[in-house]
């Protein structure tokens, strides 16, 4: 009987290992090796998921695939796991541009620029770009260090990396910051090297990417011009217009325009103010032709503003706004051309639409500055109109203010000065009147002769009220003795106490000049009136105590200097006249300049 069971378990066991036999053999075909204990944990998922398995390195070695087993399996497993995220782990270990550019801010604003760029220089290629380059040299600009940044401009580009157009406006716009050319020679050659990279940068674009519009930026040509400008080559200013594309995307904005025209107002002004002047700027005499004849071409053809005589364009042009419309204003009065100042301006006023929101904003206090001052202008050459159309200017800025709430267009106690000074030089004191009470809101047109009651003043919003200053006295007392009136000088005289001329006078914060112009006035103002007679004896005494004071005033103030507004005169007409005939053939020859 124990013989019977001692032969059955050996047929069993034989069975088993004929069972596990072909178990392994039959995975072997697949690279994988199953034994019976994973079998009966794992299941029949298992042999599936094992069957799906690649062909094993171990296929035809029975051995070497037992004793892999199932912790081969799981390894294997683990293996096609990190295979899959093999990409973000190698992500994770390099150094990406962004985080290198904050790298090279944080040592530069710690003062370590030159370890910035060495660490920009020792990374490799793969952690660099055109925007971590643009981050080094705009760090380097921004130390004044601009020899340094047009070395990293061409070390850049010999690694590889080519400048785009954030490159070409980093280095030119920070160049611009220059004001002493003549130290910074080399920089000037640099700017022109950059211009002629950029030149052919844009060249490129468009054949490559024409539609980049990103890349076709005149912001590197604003920057450019201004640099010219500074440094005092106008020459090249127009040279870099004719250049230019005459429409498209590259054709001159308005950006390029202000540019142009402050540049050659900056001139203009160097020319008159004179002692400290470079000899290129007083060989080119103030009011050049070839200047004035290319300004105004370019006001006509690309703002739609028109001389006297020219055809009047139907509609304003986009190229024109606050900006450009205040250079325009500028580069007339720098000229001395306050006609033209007059004459734009009028254009602009009459073709605001006031239901067109951004319309309203053409014109501010700056612009009615700038025409205020060139009615003063002319007012010196004895037109005697001009005070009216300044009141008329100044009620224009104050009831569109009112209806339209447009505090920018305001009137300025400057230019309330300036309209003052055009009554003045016309001797026109009613008009003078006028501007004071529409300005301090003083009644002052309540004067009677022989009364001694004070003016009222008007309740107006805040602000609207501007009080009497030395200037704004000194003006109405000059207008007053202008007109040879005694009732004026009267009239002026009644304002000058309801306003205290002589803490005015005591005021020593106030400018000079004007408290020494307004002292002397007062004391011919209260000598013309004694010699006409009927003043009361407190009247002379307060009178005299003027008198002294005002002494006192002139003897403190002797030789101060006289603001340049005060000086400004007409050159001669004829002069002003002729000079536009005198540049054909140079615009002609410039006009006809190929372009590249």
């Amino acid at each position: 009987m124990e013989q019977r069971k001692g032969q059955g378990r050996r047929t069993a066991r034989n069975v088993i290992l004929k069972l596990k036999q072909n178990n392994r053999w039959r995975s072997i075909g697949s690279g994988i090796t199953i034994d019976s204990s994973l079998e009966r944990k794992q299941g029949p998922s298992l042999l599936g998921r094992a069957s799906e398995r690649p062909h094993s390195a171990h296929q035809g070695h029975p051995d070497k695939a037992r004793t892999g087993g199932p912790s081969n399996f799981r390894a294997r497993a683990q293996l096609d796991k990190r295979q899959g995220d093999g990409e973000g782990v190698q992500k994770k270990r390099l150094l990406k541009p962004y985080d290198l550019s904050i790298q090279l801010k944080r040592l530069c604003s710690e003062g370590d620029l030159d370890g910035a760029i060495e660490r920009l220089r020792s990374t490799p290629r793969d952690a660099q770009n055109v925007a971590v380059w643009n981050t080094m040299i705009s760090e380097c600009l921004s130390a004044e260090r601009y020899q340094l940044s047009y070395d990293l401009f061409i070390d850049m580009k010999r690694r590889g990396f080519s400048p785009n157009s954030i490159t070409f406006s980093t280095m030119l716009s920070g160049i611009s910051l220059i004001k002493d050319w003549p130290k910074y020679s080399k920089q000037l050659q640099n700017a022109h090297s950059l211009y002629e990279s950029y030149l052919k940068h844009i060249e490129s674009v468009k054949f490559h990417e024409a539609d980049n519009s990103k890349e076709l930026s005149l912001q590197p040509l604003v920057a450019y011009i201004q640099i010219l400008g500074d440094a005092g080559d106008y020459h090249k200013i127009f040279d870099v217009y004719f250049a230019m594309d005459q429409e498209g995307p590259l054709a001159p904005d308005r950006f390029v325009f202000t540019a142009m025209f402050k540049a050659i107002s900056a001139r203009q002004k160097r020319s008159v103010t004179g002692g400290e002047a470079s000899t290129p700027i007083r060989a080119l005499t103030r009011g050049s032709p070839n200047d004035q004849s290319f300004a105004f071409t370019i006001i006509h053809d690309q703002l739609g503003l028109s001389k006297p005589g020219e055809d009047i364009p139907k509609r304003l042009s986009n190229n024109l706004n606050a900006w450009t419309l205040d250079a325009t204003l500028q580069l007339c009065n720098s000229m001395q051309k306050h006609r033209l100042t007059v004459h734009f301006t009028h254009q602009i006023m009459e073709k605001i639409n006031w239901d067109k929101v951004w319309m309203r904003y053409l014109i501010d206090s700056n612009h009615i500055h700038k025409l205020l001052r060139a009615y003063a202008g002319l007012a010196a050459l004895g037109s005697l109109n001009e005070s009216n159309d300044a009141l008329g200017a100044l009620e224009w800025s104050v009831q569109n203010d009112i209806v339209y709430h447009l505090p920018k267009l305001t009137p300025t106690a400057q230019s309330y000065h300036l309209a003052l000074m055009t009554c003045c030089r016309s001797a026109d004191w009613p008009t003078a009147v006028r501007v004071y009470e529409l300005m301090t809101g003083v009644e002052a047109s309540q004067f009677e002769s022989g009364g001694s009651r004070s003016p009222t003043v008007k309740k107006r919003s805040k602000g609207k009220n501007l009080p009497t200053d030395v200037e704004t006295m000194s003006f109405l007392l000059r207008t007053a003795l202008a007109t040879n009136n005694v009732t004026h000088i009267q009239h002026a005289m009644w304002l000058a106490d309801f306003a205290r001329v002589d803490a005015l006078l005591s005021d020593e914060h106030t400018a000079a000049f004007y408290r020494s112009k307004l002292a002397s006035t007062l004391m011919e103002a209260t000598k013309r009136l004694q010699e006409a007679g009927g003043i009361t004896q407190e009247q002379e005494k307060t009178w005299s105590s003027y008198r002294s004071l005002a002494r006192q005033v002139l003897k403190s103030t002797r030789g101060s200097p006289t603001p340049g507004v005060e000086e400004e005169r007409l050159g001669n007409i004829r002069t002003l006249v002729d000079m536009d005939n005198y540049v054909a053939f140079e615009m002609a020859s410039r006009s006809t300049k190929s372009r590249t």
